[in-house]
Protein backbone atom coordinates (compact mmCIF):
# COMPACT_ATOMS: atom_id res chain seq x y z
CA UNK A 1 0.00 0.00 0.00
CA UNK A 2 1.55 4.02 -1.32
CA UNK A 3 0.07 6.38 1.01
CA UNK A 4 1.04 8.63 -1.87
CA UNK A 5 2.12 12.37 -1.93
CA UNK A 6 4.86 14.35 -3.60
CA UNK A 7 8.83 13.36 -2.66
CA UNK A 8 10.64 16.60 -1.79
CA UNK A 9 13.98 16.63 -1.67
CA UNK A 10 14.90 19.64 1.13
CA UNK A 11 17.82 21.73 0.34
CA UNK A 12 18.12 23.61 4.17
CA UNK A 13 16.01 25.69 6.28
CA UNK A 14 12.91 27.37 6.34
CA UNK A 15 12.93 30.82 6.76
CA UNK A 16 10.79 32.50 9.74
CA UNK A 17 10.11 35.71 10.94
CA UNK A 18 12.46 36.38 13.52
CA UNK A 19 15.08 33.37 13.62
CA UNK A 20 18.08 32.90 11.71
CA UNK A 21 17.78 30.17 9.03
CA UNK A 22 20.34 27.53 10.04
CA UNK A 23 22.96 26.61 7.21
CA UNK A 24 21.45 24.30 3.81
CA UNK A 25 22.63 20.56 4.04
CA UNK A 26 24.75 20.73 0.72
CA UNK A 27 24.05 17.35 -1.02
CA UNK A 28 25.73 16.48 -4.60
CA UNK A 29 23.51 14.19 -6.37
CA UNK A 30 24.80 10.90 -7.32
CA UNK A 31 21.68 8.19 -7.93
CA UNK A 32 20.63 9.25 -11.57
CA UNK A 33 19.42 5.74 -12.62
CA UNK A 34 17.02 5.42 -15.62
CA UNK A 35 14.86 2.55 -13.63
CA UNK A 36 13.89 2.31 -9.92
CA UNK A 37 13.75 -1.27 -8.84
CA UNK A 38 12.74 -2.43 -5.10
CA UNK A 39 13.33 -5.21 -3.06
CA UNK A 40 10.76 -8.16 -2.71
CA UNK A 41 9.40 -8.01 0.62
CA UNK A 42 7.19 -10.30 2.41
CA UNK A 43 3.22 -8.72 3.44
CA UNK A 44 1.75 -8.94 7.06
CA UNK A 45 -1.46 -11.70 7.45
CA UNK A 46 -3.62 -8.65 5.93
CA UNK A 47 -1.59 -8.17 2.81
CA UNK A 48 -0.15 -4.66 3.49
CA UNK A 49 3.31 -4.03 3.21
CA UNK A 50 5.17 -0.60 4.45
CA UNK A 51 8.42 0.75 3.00
CA UNK A 52 11.47 2.98 3.28
CA UNK A 53 12.97 3.90 0.05
CA UNK A 54 15.02 6.80 -0.96
CA UNK A 55 14.49 8.45 -3.63
CA UNK A 56 16.54 8.68 -6.41
CA UNK A 57 18.58 11.75 -7.49
CA UNK A 58 16.80 12.73 -10.85
CA UNK A 59 14.48 15.64 -10.95
CA UNK A 60 11.78 13.69 -12.53
CA UNK A 61 8.19 11.64 -12.62
CA UNK A 62 8.29 8.14 -11.60
CA UNK A 63 5.38 5.73 -12.08
CA UNK A 64 5.54 3.25 -9.60
CA UNK A 65 3.34 -0.17 -9.90
CA UNK A 66 3.55 -3.42 -7.94
CA UNK A 67 2.84 -6.87 -7.55
CA UNK A 68 2.17 -9.90 -5.05
CA UNK A 69 2.22 -13.78 -5.86
CA UNK A 70 0.68 -16.13 -3.26
CA UNK A 71 1.85 -19.30 -1.88
CA UNK A 72 -0.73 -21.08 -4.21
CA UNK A 73 0.39 -19.16 -7.22
CA UNK A 74 -1.95 -16.45 -7.47
CA UNK A 75 -0.98 -13.50 -8.41
CA UNK A 76 -2.30 -9.57 -8.31
CA UNK A 77 -1.28 -6.61 -10.11
CA UNK A 78 -1.11 -2.97 -8.75
CA UNK A 79 -4.63 -2.14 -10.48
CA UNK A 80 -3.81 2.09 -10.93
CA UNK A 81 0.23 2.61 -10.91
CA UNK A 82 0.90 6.13 -9.29
CA UNK A 83 2.76 8.47 -9.78
CA UNK A 84 5.36 10.01 -7.93
CA UNK A 85 7.10 13.47 -8.45
CA UNK A 86 10.84 13.75 -7.52
CA UNK A 87 11.76 17.37 -7.35
CA UNK A 88 14.82 19.79 -5.53
CA UNK A 89 13.30 23.18 -4.61
CA UNK A 90 16.87 24.41 -4.49
CA UNK A 91 19.62 23.65 -7.00
CA UNK A 92 22.41 24.83 -9.35
CA UNK A 93 23.04 23.98 -12.68
CA UNK A 94 26.20 24.24 -14.27
CA UNK A 95 25.85 25.06 -18.49
CA UNK A 96 28.75 23.56 -19.44
CA UNK A 97 30.01 22.63 -23.37
CA UNK A 98 29.96 19.95 -24.63
CA UNK A 99 33.69 18.91 -25.09
CA UNK A 100 36.79 21.14 -24.97
CA UNK A 101 40.48 20.95 -25.98
CA UNK A 102 43.77 21.53 -24.31
CA UNK A 103 44.08 25.34 -23.91
CA UNK A 104 40.72 26.27 -24.30
CA UNK A 105 39.06 28.85 -23.24
CA UNK A 106 35.16 28.77 -22.27
CA UNK A 107 32.62 30.65 -20.12
CA UNK A 108 31.02 28.71 -16.83
CA UNK A 109 27.15 30.02 -16.63
CA UNK A 110 25.95 28.82 -13.10
CA UNK A 111 21.82 29.26 -12.89
CA UNK A 112 20.66 28.87 -9.13
CA UNK A 113 16.73 27.82 -9.39
CA UNK A 114 14.38 28.85 -6.11
CA UNK A 115 11.32 27.15 -5.64
CA UNK A 116 11.00 28.01 -1.67
CA UNK A 117 8.32 29.63 -0.81
CA UNK A 118 11.25 31.99 0.80
CA UNK A 119 13.47 34.16 -0.57
CA UNK A 120 17.35 32.88 -0.08
CA UNK A 121 20.54 33.68 -0.39
CA UNK A 122 23.35 31.82 -2.12
CA UNK A 123 26.78 31.68 -2.27
CA UNK A 124 28.29 31.06 -5.41
CA UNK A 125 32.51 30.44 -5.76
CA UNK A 126 34.50 28.17 -8.15
CA UNK A 127 38.11 26.72 -7.01
CA UNK A 128 41.00 25.95 -9.20
CA UNK A 129 41.03 22.16 -9.64
CA UNK A 130 43.98 19.79 -11.18
CA UNK A 131 43.43 20.49 -14.58
CA UNK A 132 41.80 23.82 -15.15
CA UNK A 133 42.88 27.10 -14.39
CA UNK A 134 40.68 30.24 -13.53
CA UNK A 135 41.77 32.77 -16.18
CA UNK A 136 39.67 36.05 -15.08
CA UNK A 137 36.78 37.17 -13.71
CA UNK A 138 35.33 36.73 -10.63
CA UNK A 139 35.69 33.15 -8.60
CA UNK A 140 33.07 33.57 -5.65
CA UNK A 141 29.63 35.58 -5.99
CA UNK A 142 26.96 36.59 -3.58
CA UNK A 143 23.39 36.34 -5.15
CA UNK A 144 21.24 38.18 -2.08
CA UNK A 145 17.68 37.75 -1.97
CA UNK A 146 17.18 35.44 -4.83
CA UNK A 147 13.32 35.03 -4.75
CA UNK A 148 11.44 32.05 -4.65
CA UNK A 149 8.51 31.24 -6.36
CA UNK A 150 10.56 29.34 -9.14
CA UNK A 151 12.53 32.21 -9.56
CA UNK A 152 16.08 31.69 -11.34
CA UNK A 153 19.05 33.73 -11.68
CA UNK A 154 22.26 33.33 -13.40
CA UNK A 155 26.44 34.02 -12.75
Amino acid sequence: QFDGGVAEKEAGGQAQSGSSVPPPVVTVRKDFRDAWIWKATQTDETGHVRMTEKVPDSITSWVITGFAVQENSDMAVTATPFQLNAFNPFFASLNLPYSIRRLEQFELKVTIFNYNNVSLDADVSLGEGEGFKILSGDQSMVIESLPGGGRSKSV
